[in-house]
């Protein structure tokens, strides 16, 4: 592929331009939380359009006109029917970035006009509950292996700061504050870490498991291999799902554990925490890092079970009231 010139070279940039230049810059260009699903999703939509590779999509893509893009997209979209609103919409998000990017960069005049398919907001906020979650943390903390301190570490870390995964993972051993007992975290939405005060008992599991780590500089979370050898390969998002998931199952959980289940059980508690407090949904906000306060209320609704208490309260509208006893054999 071309270099992207430097210096005074980037200036020449728009005349050197071509399809493997836009791709290159439209990875480069991609956030480390973002770059795995924007670039499933384009290799997704190249292989549905029959194109050798991301350039070669790139070259048809920028021959084409405004009208042909979007019937093509059209037909993708309608190709993905059967899947959830925000599937569709996550399977064509790579396509759209590309086609903004190249539009931006003058290669392109039209832009995608087909709208995404509308997500009713609704969440399922319950996660695994509080008492599994102990029975998580009873399970891993049995587990003296370098393979075991590590999970309990993830386990409490994931749980008590209610991280996403991939919060978690993008973590260094230069992101610990040892001393000041803090960790500087990568939040969902946002670019720059910010500072999350560690409880007593999280720091403790982070301490254990940088005994068996090791204090040199890498990943905080690391594979471990037989569940001894501890490596320098950094742990990632998918292995994180892997552990959360078989650790559940080894407990005989009756619903499957996921790890930002794990945060929803956190985030409920925090909830239940700041009621009896008498504190605001900011304390909330302030531990769960969500930017929108109406999206704590769908925890709050969860909490309350509304829906719960007014479908009985209709349900027992239509209660027949008690009928008499009648014998066998009696006249009603």
């Amino acid at each position: 592929m071309q270099e992207i010139p430097k210096g005074e070279a980037a200036l020449s940039v728009p005349k050197l331009i071509g399809p493997e230049m836009l791709v290159r810059t439209f990875v480069e260009s991609l956030k480390p939380a973002t770059h795995k699903a924007y670039l499933y999703s384009l290799e997704a939509f190249r292989k549905w359009a029959g194109y050798w590779d991301l350039p070669e999509l790139a070259k048809r893509l920028c021959a084409m006109t405004g009208a042909e893009a979007n019937l093509a997209l059209l037909k993708y979209t309608k190709s993905l029917e059967g899947r959830t609103p925000s599937t569709v919409n996550a399977r064509t998000q790579g396509i759209r970035s590309l086609v903004k990017l190249a539009r931006m960069l003058g290669l392109i005049s039209w832009s995608l006009e087909v709208q995404q398919v509308k997500v009713e907001r609704y969440r399922d906020t319950r996660g695994p509950g509080t008492t599994i979650m102990r029975r998580l943390l009873d399970a891993v903390a049995a587990d003296t292996s370098p393979a075991g301190l590590r999970n309990y570490a993830l386990l409490r870390l994931m749980h008590d700061l209610a991280l996403r995964r991939a919060s978690v993972a993008s973590l260094d051993m230069g992101h610990w504050e040892r001393d000041t007992r803090c960790i500087w975290v990568l939040t969902k939405g946002r670019n720059e870490r910010r500072r999350k005060d560690l409880p007593e008992e999280t720091q403790h599991a982070l301490e254990a498991w940088a005994k068996a780590r090791g204090v040199v500089p890498g990943p905080l979370f690391v594979r471990v291999r037989n569940g001894r050898f501890v490596t320098t390969e950094r742990l990632r998002g998918d292995g994180i799902y892997r552990i959360v998931v078989e650790i559940g199952e080894s407990i005989k959980a009756p619903r499957k554990i996921r790890p930002h289940g794990i945060r929803h059980t956190a985030i409920s508690a925090a909830t239940r925490a700041a009621r009896a407090a008498h504190l605001g949904l900011e304390a909330v906000m302030a531990f769960s890092d969500h930017q929108n306060v109406q999206t704590l209320k769908f925890y709050l609704d969860e909490e309350d079970g509304l829906q719960r208490q007014v479908a009985q309260m209709v349900a027992a509208q239509l209660t027949p009231p008690s009928q008499p006893h009648i014998a066998k054999g009696e006249e009603p």
